[in-house]
């Protein structure tokens, strides 16, 4: 609250409908006019990953975990089952079996997950967090990238030991000290793929990755502890055909600008959706400082911060320049030969 009364550009209860370029600016239209910019930076953030199968359920009954605060549901002596065995799913969980006088009856939590991991918070994997990996990440070939956020999950994306131990500790307090028998039931490699309703109850079909079994599971209630993603904000549409982007994605310039086909005196800057090609450090506030003066510089044209020679304790491959995005047939466009849709 300090920080945004010290400033006088904010402007907050704003929501942007759409952004065109014309007149050689971006038009950024919103519910309170029109505002003109030679430069955007988007930090729409993340927004809360629902599985195919749960959409059209979405409602009292199910709903994403972000809104667990905000619903409050009464869960005493139903039947719930938390989907999904990262951080949120762990402090559903825990919420779940705090208040021992308005248990449910029954809960199952699943997870595709080998297990209900700890996040790695070791030493050197924390170096995931400096801007030397970062550099790295960004020059290596897109299908590597992939692989390798895949094996680094656990480093942003694994549970507080301190929360796996509490609710290990509740939970054995519930079944053994006061004699309750087993309320939570844990189904790690499995993952749901369907739902349906039955009168008030839903059913979910699962499928273990080992065995390849199918089963079922009845609830009251489904949590979707399922993530969060980047997409695309709607507003985005006009200049989505000028962007370079792919299944949902865009691709990414070293300042953390999208590569376009536009006047290359304007930018459109990226932040807070770029785990694709900046690996899993790029949701977490380490690197806020760092990517800030990447862009500072870029817009300025020169070296206002320095960010050279970045301290680390692993040894990362030096970073290779990225290439620029280009006309289908390999020639630069310019402003002179780009042409926009407006509609």
């Amino acid at each position: 609250q300090w920080a945004a009364a010290s400033l006088d550009n904010l402007q907050f209860e704003t929501k942007v409908e759409a952004v065109h370029f014309r007149e050689n600016c971006f038009e950024v239209h919103h519910n309170s006019g029109v505002s003109y910019a030679k430069n955007l930076s988007i930090g729409t953030g993340l927004s809360p990953n629902i599985p195919d199968f749960a959409q059209p359920f979405l409602g009292k009954q199910v709903f994403h975990a972000i809104n667990y605060l905000l619903k409050i549901p009464q869960m005493s002596g139903k039947k719930v089952t938390v989907i999904g065995g990262g951080q949120s799913g762990a402090e559903v969980i825990r919420r779940l079996i705090a208040d021992h006088d308005a248990l449910p009856q029954q809960i199952n939590w699943v997870t595709r997950r080998g297990n209900f991991f700890p996040i790695d918070d070791s030493p050197f994997v924390n170096e995931f967090f400096f801007p030397p990996y970062s550099e790295y990440f960004f020059n290596l070939p897109g299908p590597q990238k992939k692989e390798i956020n895949k094996v680094n999950l656990l480093a942003s994306d694994g549970i507080s030991m301190d929360l796996l131990e509490m609710i290990y500790r509740e939970l054995y307090e519930i079944e053994c000290l006061e004699g309750r028998g087993k309320i939570c039931r844990f189904f790690p490699e499995h993952a749901v793929f369907a739902m349906k309703s039955q009168g008030e109850q839903l059913h979910l079909s699962c499928q273990d990755s080992g065995l390849s079994k199918v089963g079922n599971l009845q609830s009251d209630v489904v949590i979707l502890a399922t993530g969060f993603a980047y997409k695309i904000p709607g507003f985005f549409s006009p200049l989505l055909d000028h962007l370079d982007q792919k299944e949902g994605k865009f691709s990414l310039n070293r300042d953390f600008s999208i590569p376009w086909n536009g006047p290359q005196g304007h930018k459109v800057f990226l932040l807070n959706g770029c785990r694709h090609t900046r690996g899993v450090a790029d949701p977490n506030l380490s690197l806020l400082s760092y990517r800030s003066a990447m862009v500072v510089n870029s817009l300025l044209g020169r070296q206002v911060y320095d960010l050279e020679g970045e301290s680390a304790a692993l040894e990362w491959p030096a970073p290779v320049p990225a290439q620029s995005f280009s006309s289908s047939n390999g020639a630069s466009l310019s402003a002179q030969d780009f042409h926009f849709k407006t509609n």
